[in-house]
């Protein structure tokens, strides 16, 4: 059994239960043990984290890194709380990502976890058979391979759709689900298949549902690929009675030098010039506002407060990384990392895209 084998089939295989009997943290520790190749135990050891550390950062932990040092690095890659706890708000996201990495490799996008914009025209080229409508936002285009699929469409790709477009790309029944049963494979994965990694997707996944005037300015400002992800941000938090509004997005380096002299006198956090996302087109800040439900109306902010959690759940779903996991939070902000930079720290990764901005080398490739 290898990476071509959705968890819940394994866990199907090791008594795990049904749609309908909730699965034990221990039946999924196990279920994640075999899938990647360690002992099956239930008893998640080194040789457990560590494997799962390959699998989910793409290189072995550094060999005086301690366990909880490789646990957080874990949540941190997930968008889960990095707290060194392995919940079993952990090791669902684990089982999940491993299911993901898989549907990507047979889809021949970057395997990298993240379902962004590539991995979801690449989904509904293989599960609905043609490329997206170019004004489909995100919620859109899950919507019609969750319709396709016959399970739950609500736009938010849970386990259940995974199951299934698993079982739609690979042809392997995933019996763990009963919505999914009798499903055939579907759709044209070879065409799929075609799709270059790095390819500027926007035209695959449409540039998204047309935000407010005041968030629309601001995500103007961004890359071509990170823009259908913000305003998919927008809507899904909409989805959830929560107005936010883009209220940032790319600087120049003269509009962040500003911002960091104000932070230096006791202002906001702000980084150095040519340190910031920002700089590069591939971050936002969003603000929530109260007031009303239309977001034109909407004129109150709300610069903190137990909402911005949910949002930073919901952007991490789409593939963005959520600063309010970061050491020093920053739950305004959000950002499109690059597949290339998955392994780098952030230094690492800035000094990369100043050195790809003075030679005029896309950001993504």
């Amino acid at each position: 059994m290898g990476l071509g084998t959705p968890i819940p089939v394994v866990q199907k295989e090791l008594g795990g239960a049904s749609e309908d009997q909730p699965m034990s943290l221990d039946t999924t520790i196990r279920a994640v043990q075999k899938e990647l190749g360690v002992t099956v135990d239930g008893d998640p050891r080194a040789e457990t984290w560590g494997a799962i550390h390959l699998s989910v950062l793409g290189k072995n932990p550094a060999p005086n890194a301690s366990l909880d040092t490789i646990i957080r690095a874990v949540q941190q890659k997930l968008g889960i709380f990095a707290d060194g706890n392995p919940d079993p708000k952990t090791w669902a996201a684990i089982s999940l990502d491993t299911t993901i990495r898989a549907i990507q490799k047979k889809l021949g996008v970057a395997s990298d976890g993240d379902p962004r914009a590539e991995t979801w025209g690449a989904i509904h080229l293989a599960v609905v058979g043609k490329n997206p409508a170019p004004d489909a936002g995100l919620d859109t285009i899950i919507g019609a391979v969750q319709k396709k699929l016959g399970v739950t469409v609500d736009g938010d790709a849970g386990p259940e759709t995974w199951a299934a477009i698993h079982l739609a790309v690979f042809g392997k029944k995933t019996r763990g689900i009963k919505k999914t049963r009798g499903i055939k494979k579907t759709g044209d994965t070879k065409k799929a298949r075609g799709i270059k990694k790095g390819k500027d997707m926007t035209s695959l996944v449409g540039e998204g549902k047309p935000a407010d005037s005041r968030s629309e300015q601001n995500i103007a400002t961004l890359l071509p690929r990170v823009r259908p992800l913000a305003r998919a941000l927008i809507e899904k938090a909409a989805n959830q009675g929560i107005i936010i509004k883009v209220t940032s997005g790319t600087r120049s380096f003269a509009e962040q030098d500003e911002l960091f002299k104000k932070h230096l006198a006791g202002g906001p956090l702000a980084a150095p010039p040519g340190k910031s996302n920002h700089n590069f087109g591939l971050a936002f800040d969003v603000t929530i506002f109260t007031g009303s439900t239309d977001p034109e109306k909407a004129k109150t902010p709300v610069f903190e407060g137990p909402a911005y959690k949910t949002v930073g759940a919901l952007g991490t779903r789409l593939g963005l990384e959520w600063g309010g996991n970061w050491k020093n939070e920053d739950e305004p902000h959000f950002e499109l990392r690059p597949t290339w930079a998955a392994n780098l720290s952030e230094s690492d990764m800035l000094a990369e895209l100043r050195k790809r901005k003075d030679a005029g080398k896309d950001f993504f490739a």
